[in-house]
């Protein structure tokens, strides 16, 4: 299976974004926009032009806006644009399992200090709608790594970028054969154990980030069961 990689594209304007002549799904690890998760989806759908695509929300899609609410737009507009919306959730395509999550903080040793540059709210049943905490957003990072390492999947997607030991948590149920990522506006592609793990990000208009607008990873398609 090919997989368009793409993360950090922080523009609706598509302009020069050619799409590779081969690719079987295009697996954007967030940071479309700032604060339209719709907006971010509807560009994916557009980049991927009937193709199958996979989106994981990043930091800034949640701006300025309740965390579970653009959790519940994202659903529905993927719904709509026939695209999997994943934030701790699963997606099996072609016999490839998919995992993927926002993962916020990507480090809990930097102690969750501020949320000063992720302006997102917390809200739901019961909760008045404030601004998150820091403990909010710890409990959001947390829930995450809970989805991970319960979850078997051939590919993890997450918009920040993970750290060994969160590797090697996962890889002791199903190692991954990919870890998308993105976050850091800086190229990447490295392996721990078996996993590569690849971060692929667009940047800002005019920055320098060294991505690669037609890189394809391809892995390997899960070998058909044969019975008797």
């Amino acid at each position: 299976m090919k997989l368009w990689v793409l993360s950090d594209l922080h523009r609706t304007d598509l302009f020069g974004f050619e799409p590779p002549a081969d690719f079987d799904v295009l697996v954007v690890a967030g940071d479309v926009t700032d604060g339209d998760v719709e907006k971010s989806i509807w560009t994916v759908a557009r980049l991927a032009a009937g193709r199958e695509a996979i989106f994981v929300p990043g930091n800034h899609e949640f701006w300025g806006d309740a965390v579970c609410d653009v959790i519940e737009r994202g659903r529905a507009s993927g719904a709509k644009h026939g695209l999997h919306f994943l934030e701790c959730d699963t997606v099996e395509i072609g016999g490839v399992k998919f995992a993927g999550c926002t993962m916020w903080e990507a480090d809990p040793a930097a102690g969750f200090r501020s949320t000063s540059a992720d302006p997102v709210d917390i809200g739901g049943p019961g909760v008045l709608s404030r601004r998150a905490k820091p403990a909010d957003i710890r409990r959001l990072h947390e829930r995450a790594v809970e989805f991970l390492t319960a979850t078997a999947a051939d590919v993890v997607i997450t918009h920040h970028e993970p750290t060994p030991d969160l590797i090697s948590r996962v890889s002791r149920i199903h190692p991954p054969h990919l870890w998308v990522f993105g976050h850091a506006h800086s190229w990447a592609d490295l392996s721990i154990g078996p996993t590569h793990l690849v971060r692929n990000p667009a940047g800002y208009a005019g920055e320098v980030t060294g991505y690669d607008l037609q890189l394809v990873v391809e892995i390997p398609e899960p070998a058909p069961v044969l019975t008797p």
